[in-house]
């Protein structure tokens, strides 16, 4: 791969490479769980089918009580996204736009509550990898935020959550996508959402992998993912194409 491309590949990292490492390993020692705040967490066993990518004692670690983690319809929060060429891709979410995970993704990236962060792992968990995709044949493709949105936040939200999802899959990030400054998508209707995306995105370095999979953090309607294809062309034949996200909104 020519070093221009290389550039924009991210191989897996280590435990300790990930955001917030030591503190999620002491909340996980401490045992209580993250949304309720009362009961011991339950931790991940290595036969859960959700480690069955990549089973490091970190993945085992529990943010989430029993109880809290059945309150949630985990990847029940999927539809079908209708490109212009007659294809159509799955998207799939960990869960839905809604109590308890609506106000945990809110405080996450509006009020910059990091402490958020750990629910949030939790549910990047719950996404298993698309059929016959790993670290030598695929690419995690984020969708990429603003300069300016990243000085508003102080940090990039869904880059911390692509780097753990790298981590549970142990396939590589491509971080070659970048993003004009466009007005937000939150609060917009689908039209006004697609008419805002249009040509918002650009390829630095096009990905070589021939598994593609976007993620983005909150998918309402799909109209950045379709942007994104659509206007740099991915759906040409040459990647296969699949779409995850943290939750799906309505």
């Amino acid at each position: 791969m020519a070093s221009g491309k290389s550039q924009y590949l991210i191989k897996p990292p280590a435990w300790w490479q990930l955001p917030f490492a030591p503190a999620l390993v002491w909340q996980g020692t401490l045992g209580r769980c993250q949304l309720c705040r009362l009961n011991p967490c339950t931790t991940i066993q290595k036969t859960d089918p959700q480690t069955d990518t990549h089973q490091h004692w970190f993945n085992r670690l529990g943010f989430l009580c029993a109880a809290c983690d059945a309150s949630v319809d985990w990847q029940a929060a999927t539809f079908r996204l209708n490109l212009a060429n007659g294809d159509t891709i799955d998207v799939v979410a960990s869960a839905a736009y809604t109590y308890p995970y609506e106000r945990v993704m809110t405080r996450y990236k509006n009020q910059h509550n990091l402490t958020q962060l750990l629910p949030l792992v939790h549910a990047v968990r719950k996404l298993a990898p698309p059929p016959n995709c790993h670290t030598h044949n695929s690419v995690i493709l984020p969708v990429p935020t603003t300069t300016k949105r990243l000085r508003e936040r102080g940090f990039d939200a869904l880059g911390w959550l692509s780097v753990y999802l790298s981590f549970h899959w142990q396939i590589p990030l491509f971080t070659g996508l970048a993003r004009h400054e466009r007005k937000r998508q939150q609060g917009l209707s689908r039209e006004a959402r697609l008419t805002n995306v249009k040509q918002a995105f650009y390829f630095h370095a096009r990905p070589q992998a021939r598994h593609v999979i976007l993620f983005d953090d909150v998918v309402t309607t799909g109209a950045t993912l379709q942007a994104i294809i659509e206007d740099n062309r991915l759906a040409d034949g040459k990647h296969r194409l699949y779409a995850r996200g943290v939750l799906h909104g309505v």
